[in-house]
C-alpha cells in the first residue's frame, strides 16, 4: 500500500483483501486455513524480534545503553534471534 503524507489515498478494497490475505498466509504456516496458538505465537515472536533488532541502531539505543556501547534491547534481540536460526538449522 502506498502512502503519501498530507494527500488522502483511497485503497482499493481489492488491494486491502489481499494485503490481509497475504498477512494470514504468513500467519498459518502449516497452510490448514487457521492459526493455531503456536503459529500465532511464533509470528509475534518474529515481529517483535524484528522491531526489536530495529530498535537497536536508532536514537533509543541511548536509552538502553548499558555501559559497554552496546544496546542491552539489541543485545537480547540478538540472542534470541541466534536461537531460532540455530532451532531451525538442520543439524
Amino acid at each position: 500500500m502506498e502512502t503519501h503524507f498530507g494527500v488522502d489515498v483511497v485503497t482499493p478494497p481489492e488491494q486491502i483483501g489481499a494485503l490481509y490475505d497475504s498477512i494470514f498466509e504468513q500467519f498459518d504456516c502449516d497452510g490448514n486455513g487457521t492459526v493455531d496458538r503456536d503459529e500465532f505465537r511464533s509470528e509475534l515472536r518474529k515481529m517483535m524480534l524484528a522491531i526489536a533488532d530495529g530498535l537497536g541502531s536508532s536514537p533509543i539505543q541511548i536509552a538502553v545503553d548499558d555501559g559497554d556501547g552496546k544496546s542491552f534491547l539489541k543485545e537480547a534481540a540478538d540472542l534470541e534471534a541466534a536461537k531460532i536460526a540455530a532451532a531451525i538449522s538442520p543439524p
